[in-house]
């Protein structure tokens, strides 16, 4: 039986699906908070995940695919009177099932599995760090609270302008009313000066003037890339995300060579990740440089353009765990 942790929209797990569907392949779904942790047996390494109208034995399954979501817990919050004390003890009752819930996980990963939650924790300063140690290029960067060290990071470069984006995951927030998400942006000498002397710790990068974007899907080993010409739309050239459906990039496959294959998979290796979303920037100075990967990243953008029938594969690589 394949497990599949996910939430109710998710298109890609639909894709996959369909595959395994066409395959005949047994599965089992999970939406984002309609399973809960029920018991766990210390000495067998089994565990039992319960539904509304299904109850889930671990020794059962064959293949686990975290997309996105994860198996909730039953957990009521402690109300005293104290309000320090009630602040301590769900804190600390949290940390307790945030110590439970990493085993579980760390078990379903020991499956035929891609991804796991786990994989959300990634620090991507680190794996810069990592990708930089394994001689992949990656942008000149500064994290920094002060105005003056970005204006010196400039001027190391001889550039009036530089690059900031998120440390860890960009902010992203929708209601009714209000619309709020984070890109990667510019700061020029010109608007420096409008910053204050000391801020949060922010990720400063030179800005690579780049041909175009590679963005890159790794499944077991094999890497899958597209190129997308972001430069040909002035509002996308610092961040390709910002296309819309009125002006869209033009993508096509990519071939990476050899040797930056190779690299990538002793970064992946290193990572103890079997899947990810990675992406790089080709330069005018005919360089590839790594950006970040994401885990859990979105693939449909390389499946499609790409011909690669990405959701296939992943049905068929969680397949393999039941043959």
């Amino acid at each position: 039986m394949i497990l599949i942790i996910t939430e109710s929209n998710d298109l890609t797990t639909n894709e996959v699906i369909d595959w395994l569907l066409a395959k005949s392949a047994p599965y089992i779904r999970i939406n984002a908070k309609d399973a809960w942790f029920s018991s766990f047996d210390l000495q067998t390494k089994t565990f039992v995940i319960k539904t509304k109208n299904q109850t889930i034995h671990s020794n059962e399954l064959s293949g686990v695919w975290y997309r996105r979501g994860g198996i909730s817990f039953n957990f009521d919050q402690i109300e005293f009177t104290d309000k320090a004390v009630n602040l301590y003890l769900n804190r600390h009752l949290r940390s307790e099932y945030g110590d439970l819930q990493e085993t579980i996980y760390k078990i379903l990963k020991t499956k035929n599995s891609i991804n796991s939650d786990l994989d959300n924790r990634l620090n991507k300063l680190d794996v810069l760090v990592l990708a930089n140690t394994l001689n992949l290029n990656i942008p000149q960067s500064i994290i920094t609270d002060n105005r003056e060290d970005i204006l010196n990071f400039m001027n190391s470069f001889n550039v009036d302008h530089v690059v900031t984006k998120s440390i860890r995951n960009g902010v992203s927030f929708w209601d009714t009313t209000l619309n709020i998400e984070e890109f990667t942006s510019k700061i020029t000498k010109e608007n420096l000066d409008d910053f204050p002397l000391i801020f949060f710790p922010s990720l400063i990068q030179e800005n690579i003037p780049k041909k175009y974007e590679i963005r890159s899907f790794y499944l077991n080993g094999k890497t899958y890339s597209v190129a997308v010409f972001s430069q040909a739309n002035l509002n996308t050239q610092i961040d390709g995300r910002k296309a819309n459906s009125d002006k869209p990039h033009r993508v096509v496959p990519f071939t990476l060579p050899k040797k930056l294959n190779k690299k990538i998979k002793k970064l992946m290796d290193r990572l103890e990740l079997n899947s990810g979303s990675l992406d790089f920037i080709y330069g005018q100075d005919e360089k590839f440089y790594f950006l970040e990967v994401n885990p859990i990243g979105q693939f449909a953008q390389v499946s499609f353009p790409g011909n690669y029938y990405l959701e296939e594969l992943v049905a068929s690589t969680l397949i393999d765990g039941i043959k």
